[in-house]
């Protein structure tokens, strides 16, 4: 249950929602209004990304989602139920897999569209999300032009199979497991082997993917669940 927000929280709230409309908004700004929130710190490295705090409930307010109660859509085996990645592990991403605005992210299994949304608004990315669930891509899409962001976009489409080719940076986060998610690896695991390639995991995924060998250690325990780990391809 989403625990009521401050009148401090609101006032915030309300300032960045225009900044972010006229398309003029402070990345930098944002950024220290999130840190405000969290016990998260750039500096830290294996931080543990368990469960919520109030940032959680800053960012959904922020961007207008709202988690739902159930799925829309039967799901088959090797789908995980939707969970959104907590907000401060966004920031964990941005800070050690250094995501830059001529940067290129890849969300496989976006949900409601939180990493790109966010991953976009403090760094200037171009930002895709991926989804199985048609409802979360429509909501997520709604989200990004009700704050007009043009360089956000979400597809409906099987995650494990999706062209790989753009990205520059690919965030996981417990899509699938299984065969589905050993078909990813090797996704992955071909695609980091013609080019330089961030990959972001949290959750299981993390130690499987990190046992490519195309992939080197970057950031983060992969043998921890609830840290983030960065890996890398190439000079990426």
């Amino acid at each position: 249950m989403r625990k009521p927000l401050s009148s401090a929280d609101l006032g915030a709230l309300e300032l960045l929602r225009q900044q972010i409309l006229s398309g003029q908004h402070d990345r930098s700004a944002l950024r220290a209004a999130l840190d405000l929130r969290t016990s998260y710190r750039p500096e830290e490295h294996g931080h543990a990304h368990l469960g919520y705090d109030r940032l959680d409930d800053f960012v959904d307010a922020l961007l207008g989602t709202h988690p739902p109660e159930r799925p829309y859509v039967p799901l088959e085996p090797g789908n995980i139920p939707y969970q959104p990645a907590p907000a401060r592990a966004v920031l964990d991403l941005i800070d050690h897999a250094h995501v830059r605005a001529d940067d290129v992210l890849l969300d496989l299994g976006a949900g409601l569209g939180r990493v790109p949304l966010l991953a976009h608004l403090l760094t200037g990315c171009a930002a895709l999300g991926v989804e199985l669930e048609a409802e979360y891509v429509q909501q997520a899409r709604q989200r990004a032009r009700a704050l007009r962001l043009t360089r956000v976009e979400f597809v409906h489409a099987d995650l494990v199979g999706w062209d790989l080719a753009a990205a520059s940076v690919l965030f996981i986060f417990n899509a699938v497991g299984g065969p589905q998610l050993q078909r990813l690896c090797r996704h992955v695991d071909e695609e980091a082997g013609r080019r330089s390639l961030r990959v972001c995991a949290l959750g299981a995924c993390a130690l499987e993917l990190a046992q490519l060998a195309t992939l080197r250690l970057v950031a983060g325990d992969p043998s921890d669940p609830a840290c983030l780990t960065v890996l890398a391809s190439g000079g990426g």
